[in-house]
């Protein structure tokens, strides 16, 4: 009779559900701007507001005034339609840019950078690629190449290297973004490496007014059984970057390696994203950079 009594009871408890409501806040309207500008390019600046988790279409902001100065000339960017603006100035080294967004002539966001040297201005060398010079943790071969420069130790100076991968094709030539890290001290003084950033960025913290060796190691894309894309070339981004742009990147490479876990689960790990944007958030940075690109050693 005991036995039966306890299976009765397991029964219960087990097959007993309850469902609980739960009341999701709604969310604040709050502008969101996002605007890389790259030296020698037009400025382009994406105009939005913040949404519900529960989905992703952005409402942007198609009926917004945006003025951009440089200290000498003042630009009001034309609106290109789905919440874009772009300018009709390019983007200058050694310059510094305000920006004021205004909505039925209200000022709703503004924001300040300033956008350093150009890498064409430093001593520079860059050499060759080697393919296959190791296997990482994961199993996949990496490839290396090698960059030296003068760091100018009048200013504080950030870096990023990015590197794509020229590949050849039946159908012709293609080009893509591939994943780039680095041993040097001064990449693992940043602290970035266990977020698996995709591009090297560091700042001269380490090596301020010296020349900096680096050696730069990259993944070349694998066929699925193990062989390497057949590719060429290899396309190497080195850029000089502003301080508001250096602080982002390294943020938003912890926000997504944040969101690797799930989050309805309850595993994610929130990381509040650095943000510049007075009366709003997102970001207003830039850069300039040198483009090269260079062929496998033989």
């Amino acid at each position: 009779m005991k036995k039966i009594l306890c299976l009765i009871i397991m029964f219960f408890l087990v097959s007993c559900e309850k469902e609980i409501q739960i009341e999701i806040p709604s969310i604040q309207d709050t502008v969101v701007v996002n605007s890389i500008m790259v030296v020698q390019q037009p400025i382009v600046l994406y105009l939005s507001k913040t949404h519900s988790p529960m989905t992703e279409i952005d409402e942007v902001l198609d009926e917004a005034t945006i003025i951009i100065r440089n200290g000498q000339e003042t630009d009001t960017l034309e609106n290109t339609g789905e919440g874009q603006y772009v300018s009709h100035v390019l983007a200058e080294c050694n310059t510094a840019y305000k920006m004021w967004a205004y909505l039925e002539g209200n000022l709703i966001a503004n924001s300040f950078d300033k956008l350093l040297s150009s890498p064409f201005e430093l001593e520079y060398t860059i050499t060759g690629f080697a393919d296959s010079i190791g296997i990482d943790e994961e199993g996949a071969r990496y490839a290396q190449f090698e960059i030296t420069f003068r760091d100018d130790g009048s200013t504080k100076n950030y870096y990023e290297i990015a590197v794509e991968q020229r590949n050849v094709e039946q159908n012709g030539l293609t080009y893509n973004n591939i994943d780039c890290y680095s041993d040097d001290i001064a990449i693992q003084a940043e602290g970035t490496n266990d977020f698996f950033p995709r591009t090297v960025l560091f700042s001269d913290s380490l090596f301020s007014g010296l020349e900096k060796h680096m050696i730069i190691r990259y993944l070349p894309i694998q066929w699925s059984t193990g062989g390497m894309v057949d590719y060429d070339r290899l396309v190497v981004h080195f850029r000089s970057v502003s301080e508001n742009y250096y602080k982002y990147k390294k943020k938003l490479y912890e926000h997504l390696a944040g969101q690797d876990d799930s989050f309805w689960e309850g595993e994610a790990n929130p990381v509040p994203m650095f943000t510049n944007i007075n009366g709003g958030y997102g970001i207003f940075a830039g850069y300039a950079e040198r483009i090269d690109t260079i062929q496998r050693i033989r």
